[in-house]
């Protein structure tokens, strides 16, 4: 099957893609959501040159009680740039750790390569001994 909608080429993508949920680990509203979806937001451009934020869909999963969990969640795909992408995974990587640590997260889910990932939230010092 031809697929011609009149580009003029193609080029195969690897994509990353980052869920920032609006509640927190307790179901407390994340007060300032919007400040972390625009710095995910220009992190993704900076790396990667671009990216696109979706209208937060609605998120269920079952919690520790086997309750059901509903929240929005805002989705941030970016089609990575792979030599700047890996060049900067661990900047990637400290973003999602302080947002997890400042919104309260017990994971935060990631997407890449058609894979989904969970990333467990490291505990700062303090939070840890307390």
């Amino acid at each position: 099957m031809r697929f011609d909608i009149g580009q003029t080429s193609s080029i195969a993508i690897r994509r990353f893609t980052l869920y920032l949920p609006e509640r927190d680990r307790e179901g407390k509203q994340v007060a300032d959501i919007e400040f972390w979806v625009s710095e995910a937001c220009f992190l993704l451009c900076l790396i990667n040159g671009g990216c696109t934020r979706q209208a937060p869909p609605q998120g269920m999963w079952f919690g520790e009680k086997g309750e059901v969990i509903r929240e929005p969640v805002h989705i941030i795909h970016s089609a990575i740039k792979p030599d700047a992408f890996f060049k900067q995974i661990a900047v990637i990587r400290a973003f999602i750790q302080r947002f997890g640590r400042e919104t309260n997260q017990e994971t935060i889910a990631v997407e890449f390569d058609g894979k989904m990932f969970f990333i467990p939230i490291n505990p700062t010092p303090m939070q840890a001994t307390a």
